[in-house]
């Protein structure tokens, strides 16, 4: 059977915009090897890193947050992503399992408010997580914690963030943070980055 039969059989109902017409009827490889590559790239796991990039994005251009860092820490805490505004602090911290978000809730730093960083602490999560945890959400996010979620909710193939909680204020625990930015300073001087 030729290509072109089986394009017709894949998709029955194809394009009727001429100019959509004519680039398909030019294309060399069937439709589904063209779109395979962003198909695999739109519809692969949300990963920890993804939550990560999402937060530290989220950061800088939602909150207005530089300077904004990710993955770093000093002490006893070390956040996925920490950034600074005016005289705000703010913590994310990205979970993509229900056993995650157990194990950070066992932390001393969770459980005394004071001894955290930031003065606003947000969870990133993901669209699946928060389908498994809904029903259920004060036993997994901790009170006075936002809540953002990272995914496809609208079933579309577009992931997006949506921010369904506000923080509340928190005391943030000053001495750490002044030690986690001495830490980046630090580096700076040493190693330029």
């Amino acid at each position: 059977m030729s290509d072109e039969k089986q394009l017709d059989k894949t998709f029955v109902s194809r394009p009727t915009i001429p100019i959509v017409e004519k680039t398909l009827d030019k294309m060399d490889k069937p439709l589904p090897e063209i779109i395979r590559p962003y198909l695999e790239k739109h519809t692969k796991p949300i990963t920890h890193a993804d939550l990560v990039v999402q937060a530290r994005m989220f950061l800088l251009h939602t909150e207005g947050c530089n300077p904004v860092f990710i993955e770093q820490g000093s002490g006893y805490e070390k956040p996925d992503v920490i950034g600074w505004r005016d005289n705000l602090s703010f913590v994310i911290e990205c979970k993509i399992s229900k056993t995650d978000l157990k194990a950070d809730s066992s932390k001393v730093f969770r459980q005394e408010e004071n001894l955290g960083m930031g003065e606003q602490r947000y969870y990133l999560i993901t669209t699946a997580l928060f389908s498994e945890i809904r029903g259920c959400i004060e036993k997994y996010i901790p009170e006075k914690f936002g809540l953002i979620i990272y995914g496809d909710r609208l079933g579309n193939g577009c992931r997006n963030r949506i921010r369904i909680g506000k923080s509340g204020d928190f005391t943030a625990n000053l001495r750490e943070e002044r030690k986690f930015l001495r830490a980046r300073i630090l580096e700076v001087q040493r190693y330029g980055k």
